[in-house]
């Protein structure tokens, strides 16, 4: 793939640093659950209180990270962009994981599990998503056929 090796690194230190987020996430949801488990007490109240606040601040940062990502991809997609079959399938790949996200998100706002801060967050998030255009070959596909005769176009393709 044709990814500038700056563009490359900071990308995967961006999603390197969500994944890692998703992981303490859950940790600390499975740990809640736990913690619910068997009598209650008022040291067990206060344990779930402080797990609860430590998933939520540990939730907004993987909201920061997945914002991160996309507007990072968003800013710098004209210096990682190619037609060839490896770049296509990175930005395919991308295109999925921005689907699957929103769906995520919006279930999140559904279920009210958060609170409102990290709702509207949430929602920022889903707009950044939306944001990202998925259709960016196609436009320099339709510019470059309307610009330039069949052959000179196909000539940029592959040049690009």
């Amino acid at each position: 793939m044709n990814i500038p090796v700056d563009v490359r690194y900071k990308l995967q230190s961006l999603v390197d640093r969500h994944s890692s987020l998703q992981n303490e996430v859950d940790e600390q949801n499975e740990y809640i659950v736990t913690i619910q488990k068997g009598r209650s007490t008022r040291q067990k109240k206060k344990d779930i209180q402080e797990a609860i606040h430590y998933r939520d601040v540990k939730f907004l940062e993987m909201c920061k990270a997945i914002r991160a990502v996309f507007l990072y991809l968003n800013r710098n997609k004209k210096f990682a962009f190619g037609f060839n079959n490896k770049s296509s399938s990175f930005w395919n790949t991308c295109v999925k994981r921005k689907k699957l996200l929103i769906l995520q998100c919006k279930n999140i706002i559904d279920k009210n599990k958060y609170n409102e801060e990290i709702r509207k967050y949430v929602a920022l998030t889903i707009k950044t998503l939306e944001k990202y255009d998925e259709n960016y070959g196609l436009k320099i596909g339709l510019v470059l056929n309307r610009l330039f005769c069949r052959d000179i176009s196909w000539t940029i393709y592959q040049y690009i």
